[in-house]
Protein backbone atom coordinates (compact mmCIF):
# COMPACT_ATOMS: atom_id res chain seq x y z
CA UNK A 1 0.00 0.00 0.00
CA UNK A 2 1.52 3.69 -0.54
CA UNK A 3 1.77 5.72 1.88
CA UNK A 4 1.59 9.11 -0.60
CA UNK A 5 -1.96 11.04 0.47
CA UNK A 6 -5.56 10.44 -1.27
CA UNK A 7 -6.96 13.43 -3.26
CA UNK A 8 -10.52 14.23 -3.76
CA UNK A 9 -11.72 17.36 -5.84
CA UNK A 10 -15.16 18.66 -6.10
CA UNK A 11 -16.64 21.48 -7.83
CA UNK A 12 -19.64 23.21 -7.43
CA UNK A 13 -21.08 25.99 -9.52
CA UNK A 14 -24.46 28.14 -9.92
CA UNK A 15 -25.35 26.94 -13.65
CA UNK A 16 -27.32 30.26 -14.53
CA UNK A 17 -25.79 33.37 -15.76
CA UNK A 18 -27.42 36.58 -15.79
CA UNK A 19 -28.16 37.62 -19.51
CA UNK A 20 -25.42 38.93 -21.20
CA UNK A 21 -22.76 37.94 -17.98
CA UNK A 22 -19.48 35.99 -19.61
CA UNK A 23 -18.09 34.81 -15.66
CA UNK A 24 -18.22 31.71 -14.45
CA UNK A 25 -17.44 31.75 -10.88
CA UNK A 26 -16.71 28.14 -9.20
CA UNK A 27 -16.01 26.78 -5.81
CA UNK A 28 -13.35 24.04 -5.42
CA UNK A 29 -13.12 21.84 -2.82
CA UNK A 30 -9.58 19.97 -2.28
CA UNK A 31 -9.46 17.00 -0.06
CA UNK A 32 -6.23 15.35 0.85
CA UNK A 33 -6.31 11.94 3.48
CA UNK A 34 -3.73 9.58 3.77
CA UNK A 35 -4.28 6.14 2.51
CA UNK A 36 -5.71 3.80 5.64
CA UNK A 37 -6.86 6.83 7.44
CA UNK A 38 -10.11 6.97 8.81
CA UNK A 39 -9.74 10.51 10.40
CA UNK A 40 -7.31 11.65 7.75
CA UNK A 41 -4.56 12.23 9.81
CA UNK A 42 -4.91 16.18 11.08
CA UNK A 43 -1.95 18.29 11.26
CA UNK A 44 -1.07 16.61 14.51
CA UNK A 45 -0.95 13.36 13.13
CA UNK A 46 2.17 13.94 11.07
CA UNK A 47 0.45 15.04 8.15
CA UNK A 48 2.60 16.64 5.77
CA UNK A 49 2.46 19.27 2.97
CA UNK A 50 0.46 19.25 -0.15
CA UNK A 51 -0.48 21.42 -2.85
CA UNK A 52 -2.84 21.43 -5.11
CA UNK A 53 -2.68 23.44 -8.37
CA UNK A 54 -5.98 23.83 -10.66
CA UNK A 55 -5.97 25.00 -14.25
CA UNK A 56 -8.65 25.99 -16.19
CA UNK A 57 -8.26 24.11 -19.36
CA UNK A 58 -12.02 25.85 -21.12
CA UNK A 59 -11.97 27.64 -24.29
CA UNK A 60 -12.31 31.15 -22.67
CA UNK A 61 -8.46 30.41 -21.51
CA UNK A 62 -7.43 30.50 -25.13
CA UNK A 63 -7.94 34.18 -25.21
CA UNK A 64 -5.96 36.75 -24.58
CA UNK A 65 -2.81 34.34 -23.59
CA UNK A 66 -4.33 33.48 -20.29
CA UNK A 67 -3.47 29.77 -21.22
CA UNK A 68 0.23 30.85 -21.42
CA UNK A 69 -0.01 32.69 -18.46
CA UNK A 70 -1.98 30.14 -16.36
CA UNK A 71 0.78 27.79 -17.53
CA UNK A 72 3.78 29.35 -16.84
CA UNK A 73 2.55 30.41 -13.04
CA UNK A 74 1.79 27.05 -12.32
CA UNK A 75 5.39 26.29 -13.60
CA UNK A 76 6.64 28.95 -11.02
CA UNK A 77 4.31 27.71 -8.49
CA UNK A 78 6.11 24.40 -8.66
CA UNK A 79 9.19 25.32 -8.84
CA UNK A 80 8.91 27.14 -5.88
CA UNK A 81 7.71 24.05 -3.76
CA UNK A 82 9.93 23.24 -1.03
CA UNK A 83 11.76 19.39 -1.01
CA UNK A 84 8.98 16.13 0.46
CA UNK A 85 6.31 18.37 -0.40
CA UNK A 86 3.19 15.98 -1.96
CA UNK A 87 1.25 18.06 -5.28
CA UNK A 88 -0.77 17.96 -7.75
CA UNK A 89 -1.57 19.84 -10.85
CA UNK A 90 -5.04 19.09 -11.85
CA UNK A 91 -6.15 20.45 -15.67
CA UNK A 92 -10.17 20.70 -16.50
CA UNK A 93 -12.87 22.04 -18.03
CA UNK A 94 -16.50 20.53 -18.91
CA UNK A 95 -15.26 19.18 -22.41
CA UNK A 96 -12.10 18.64 -24.34
CA UNK A 97 -9.98 21.58 -23.86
Amino acid sequence: MSDLPEFRISVDQNPYLPEGGRDMHAIVSVEARALGSADGGGAGAGAEAAEVIIIDTSGSMSFGGKMAAAKRAASTAVGVLRDGVHFAVVAGATGPG
